[in-house]
């Protein structure tokens, strides 16, 4: 893909994620052809999708909440949208179970998750392999305990775990 357009909530995490996304687009050689940014309750998305449909976008990278995230996928497909449909992490179980056929071939990026010793914890304490929607959350929540196990350590080392307990009862 070469043009590609992108809509994003006026959210810090959404506007995070179209940046990356975006920075890293165009240092392949891509071109944004169309971006803009929404309000999370936009439920009528159809001036955007117009916008798009006039130009040479071949995909729409859409890191959104609900009800935009559904309304953009509906619509898209409604105004019949050819191209690729591209999602940030927030693309739930009951979002694809509410959107049916209008959740085929949506593709949905997420911070990848390199921590070997995380995915044969998980796989070890819950029989199953790590499920793919959510786990950069599952990940950061481990690396999070992981940091304030350390930062405990340090204290103790420094003899100050009194700091710790008066911390961990706020």
């Amino acid at each position: 893909l070469r043009n590609i357009s992108v809509i994003s909530n006026f959210n810090e995490w959404s506007e995070i994620i179209s940046q990356s996304f975006i920075d890293a687009f165009q240092a392949l050689g891509g071109n944004i052809d169309y971006h803009e940014k929404v309000e999370i309750s936009s439920k009528d998305l159809r001036i955007n999708l117009a916008k798009i449909l006039n130009r040479k976008s071949e995909g729409i990278y859409f890191p959104t909440y609900n009800p935009s995230l559904q309304s953009l996928i509906r619509q898209s497909r409604g105004l019949g949208f050819k191209g690729y449909l591209f999602t940030g992490d927030t693309l739930s179980d009951a979002d694809i179970s509410t959107l049916g056929q209008n959740a085929e071939d949506i593709y949905s990026t997420q911070a990848y998750l390199e921590n070997r010793e995380f995915l044969e914890k998980y796989k070890q304490k819950y029989e199953q392999d790590a499920p793919a929607i959510n786990l950069a959350f599952a990940g950061m929540g481990y690396d999070a305990i992981n940091f304030i196990l350390a930062i405990k350590q340090n204290l103790q080392s420094k003899n100050l775990s009194r700091h710790f307990r008066s911390l961990s009862k706020n």
